[in-house]
């Protein structure tokens, strides 16, 4: 694809015909025996096309870039931007200025390189069609193998996906000898011919409407009320339903549903099934989804900004987000869904429900009371507020989940789906565990601490405090900050590098974060017994404390009771909060 080419296909993600839109009009007796009177015909009653001073539509013309945006924006709706915008080739005063206003808004303008619009340019078959496939996300159907045209080697390479998405629903047709003819412009009528076919019927009025549609239907007006309806293809809720509602009940859509519009008063599923995908794609504005009752979606894809409320009698089996136009937003979920797939740095807000299994592709940020089951984190940077009941990390990764800075280190590298990587199931902020003794044999506790319980017990008479003045020899471990004073009753310490202080004494724990000289106090209430003998840092924060009430004997061969002690991890989430 050429630079100029592949900038017009993007910056014109789709067009619009010749008119603005003036509904009632009538198109003169130049279209009444046309190849395409009866779309033009509709089109002009719906209030999408209008002609000229004398009513002639003229659709055997080339079609503008212009009239093109313009056909569009009405089918779809889209809506002038709060602040006027200005192009080098768009004067104020040409009645096209306010189409192109609403169509860089909403992105499907982009402009070239020098901002200019080229307004009066016509359009390509092929560019048309690139256009339209993305206007009705339906690039991911069809292959270019599938071409059927005499003439498809002359499709740009850029095109052929678009075209052969269109002809495989039957959109679009060849011209005569089968021929595609993919570089010559399209025509006005041939326009409105393959933007009807892909629309269906259109909804532009408030109302409660029935009846079932044999092809997809676009609603582009707030406030409609889909009621006991079979669509047999795709449903959009254009941009014109803006920031109103759009209902459905008891509605059966054997394609897609694509929200493009709508607003925190919601699109409401009641009742009804969805065969295809729920796609989510608003832009520039977040939307609220609700279902309720028997409603069944096999996928729901979150592509922009989102609140998702499952509210229906089931989980959902699968939520994707992903797509450029999340990153960075907020997106909602309540409810229970069996899958989550986060594929892009998103703020996720889970306030409630059940999520059985969570992977995370993208650097998520991920709040709420929400019950996760199973996580897959897959990349650096990921925080999870309220701790999940098992968390896998890829290898390498690492993640803080429930405030505590959690990683994983492999041989070989972790992937999706439980290659490599390692399970690691969160612990409760602060956990007690046996005696010095009974520690030993924990798996749970680490080997580091348990070569400092080797070393003390190995001592007989006296216990002493040197043990825990100079551990450094022993270990390789920072040497206390303090060493013992009983006199101001500190009987051990330890300052990691951030200069955040522990210091254990004859009756507590207590913790001073540097940062912000902020106090925190572990009492009888987490120790048990009083004297904190040893503290050992987990290398995430947080510390082991060898906490106990030693009898020491007074003859030197009697083995020291040490049934009054116990081994307490603190982790940094417990200091965090």
């Amino acid at each position: 694809m050429t630079r100029k080419v592949s900038s017009f296909v993007s910056s014109l993600l789709i067009g619009s015909m010749l008119f603005s839109s003036t509904s009632g009009a009538v198109p003169s007796s130049n279209a009444d025996e046309h190849w395409a009177a009866k779309e033009l015909q509709k089109w002009t009653s719906n209030g999408l096309l209008k002609g000229d001073e004398k009513g002639d539509l003229h659709p055997d013309k080339a079609i503008t870039r212009a009239e093109f945006i313009t056909l569009i924006n009405n089918m779809f709706g889209f809506k002038p931007p709060s602040v006027a915008r200005s192009f080098p080739d768009v004067s104020s005063k040409v009645w096209y200025a306010s189409e192109f206003q609403k169509a860089y808004d909403s992105g499907i303008v982009l402009g070239d390189e020098n901002g200019n619009m080229n307004p009066n340019a016509n359009i390509t078959r092929q560019e048309a069609a690139v256009i339209s496939a993305r206007l009705f996300v339906l690039l991911d159907v069809g292959a270019p193998s599938e071409l059927i045209f005499n003439d498809s080697s002359q499709i740009a390479s850029w095109a052929k996906s678009a075209v052969a998405a269109l002809e495989a629903k039957h959109y679009i047709a060849g011209r005569s000898n089968n021929e595609f003819a993919p570089k010559a412009n399209i025509t006005r009528a041939e326009a409105v011919k393959m933007l009807d076919n892909i629309m269906g019927e259109i909804i532009n009025k408030p109302g409660t409407y029935e009846g079932d549609k044999a092809g997809n239907l676009v609603v582009n007006t707030a406030d409609v009320t889909l009621n006991g309806m079979i669509i047999n293809g795709n449903l959009y809720a254009a941009p014109g339903v803006s920031e109103g509602d759009l209902t459905l009940s008891h509605v059966h859509v054997k394609g897609d549903v694509i929200v493009e519009g709508g607003g925190i008063h919601s699109v409401h599923l009641d009742d009804s099934n969805i065969q295809g995908k729920l796609i989510i794609l608003k832009k520039n504005a977040p939307v609220r989804v609700v279902t309720s009752g028997s409603t069944d979606i096999g996928q729901v894809v979150i592509s922009s900004g989102a609140t998702l409320e499952n509210h229906a009698s089931h989980a959902i089996p699968t939520v994707v987000i992903t797509g450029d136009d999340v990153v960075g937003k907020a997106v909602t979920l309540t409810g229970d869904f069996v899958s989550v797939d986060v594929q892009k740095k998103v703020e996720l807000d889970f306030g409630s429900g059940t999520i059985k299994d969570i992977v995370v592709n993208g650097q998520a940020s991920i709040t709420g009371s929400g019950e996760i089951v199973n996580a897959t984190i897959n990349v650096n940077g990921v925080t999870i507020e309220k701790t999940p009941a098992n968390v896998k990390l890829m290898d390498g990764v690492t993640a803080t989940i429930g405030g505590v800075i959690t990683g994983s280190v492999g041989n070989g590298g972790g992937a999706i789906g439980g290659i490599g990587g390692s399970v690691i199931t969160p612990q409760p902020p602060i956990v007690a565990y046996g005696t010095w003794g009974d520690s030993l044999a924990d798996s749970s506790v680490p080997q580091n601490v348990k070569s400092y319980i080797t070393e003390i017990r190995g001592v007989t008479n006296p216990l002493g405090g040197q043990k825990n003045v100079i551990t450094d020899d022993l270990f390789g471990v920072t040497p206390n900050v303090f060493p013992i004073q009983l006199g101001a009753n500190i009987t051990t310490s330890y300052m990691d590098s951030n200069k955040n202080l522990w210091m254990g004494t004859t009756t507590n724990l207590i913790y001073r974060d540097n940062a912000t000289g902020a106090f925190k106090e572990f009492g009888a209430d987490v120790l048990g017994y009083g004297n904190v003998d040893m503290i050992i840092p987990d290398e995430l924060g947080g510390v082991w404390a060898l906490v106990g009430n030693v009898e020491i004997p007074t003859t030197p061969d009697t083995p020291v009771d040490y049934s009054n002690t116990k081994v307490i991890h603190i982790t940094k989430s417990a200091v965090s909060n």
